[in-house]
């Protein structure tokens, strides 16, 4: 249990850290935590409140599932911009 803990905890410093020194490279305030890793709540709430304590705002999924489940919905967003990007018309395949 204390090793597990133990890496969890590691990880997600390691990732904060990651994230801060993005953030700062790249002049940004947010951070998406998508995946199944984020099904994890012990994982996905140290996240959270590392990036708090950090002045990192984290943005987590609200209504697509985290996990695979989300992505047929990106796919559509991205077929969606490449059809506007085109001027092709929607509908058709």
């Amino acid at each position: 249990e204390k090793l597990a803990y133990g890496f969890h905890r590691r990880l997600a410093l390691l990732l904060c850290e990651s994230a801060r020194s993005a953030c700062e490279k790249y002049g940004i305030s947010r951070v998406g935590l998508s995946g199944g890793v984020y099904q994890n709540n012990l994982f996905l709430n140290m996240m959270v409140n590392k990036l708090v304590s950090s002045g990192i705002e984290p943005i987590t999924h609200t209504v697509v599932p985290t996990n695979d489940g989300g992505l047929a919905p990106g796919q559509a967003v991205i077929a969606n911009r490449k059809v506007e990007a085109t001027g092709a018309k929607k509908g058709g395949i």
